[in-house]
């Protein structure tokens, strides 16, 4: 039986639904396990939002800005 892991983007509020497996909501508790390897199956975009919070149009923004200011 899957369930919803809902993610709300810390930078732009909005929220995002992914389902999960029993199993693959085991995995997020065992910190030796990867996003990718827990959620092959989602963009990279959506697999940031389990590592820094961020969706993936945020983060884009976000080091695109750095970029910018590392390049001046």
């Amino acid at each position: 039986m899957t369930r919803n892991i809902y993610i709300v983007c810390e930078k732009c509020d909005k929220g995002f639904d992914f389902p999960a497996t029993p199993e693959q909501m085991h995995a997020l508790d065992d910190s030796s396990k990867s996003i990718q390897d827990i959620f092959p199956e989602l963009s990279s975009g959506e697999r940031e939002l389990f590592i820094s919070g961020m969706c993936g149009e945020c983060f884009d923004k976000v080091f695109e800005a750095f970029e910018e200011w590392s390049e001046a």
